[in-house]
């Protein structure tokens, strides 16, 4: 979708993403809409960056809230979507690696 002219771009606008993936109790409410448009652009964002390892070991990392939350709350909706977008940044990393 965006290719690799958004590359200059991805390293401002991750923080900007990844303080809205996350659910925690002492944030303002991010609608689940929200939450999930953003994990499915941060694909794209990977995908700028040619699969680049320690971009992708830094979202592995912002995963792990929202799937740990989402377990603790038994909740299987964002479980699953945490999961899917997971694999979607696995999946664009091996497309462009």
């Amino acid at each position: 979708a965006m290719g690799t002219n958004f590359a200059p771009y991805v390293d401002q606008v991750l923080p900007v993403l990844f303080r809205h993936m996350n659910v925690d109790k002492n944030a303002p409410f991010i609608p689940r809409a929200v939450r999930k448009n953003v994990m499915k652009m941060l694909k794209f964002c990977l995908a700028a960056k040619n699969g680049e390892p320690a971009l992708l070991h830094k979202m592995f990392d912002q995963f792990a809230f929202p799937i740990l939350t989402a377990i603790k709350k038994r909740d299987c909706k964002e479980l699953k979507l945490a999961f899917k977008c997971l694999y979607l940044c696995f999946d664009a990393a091996k497309d462009a690696g």
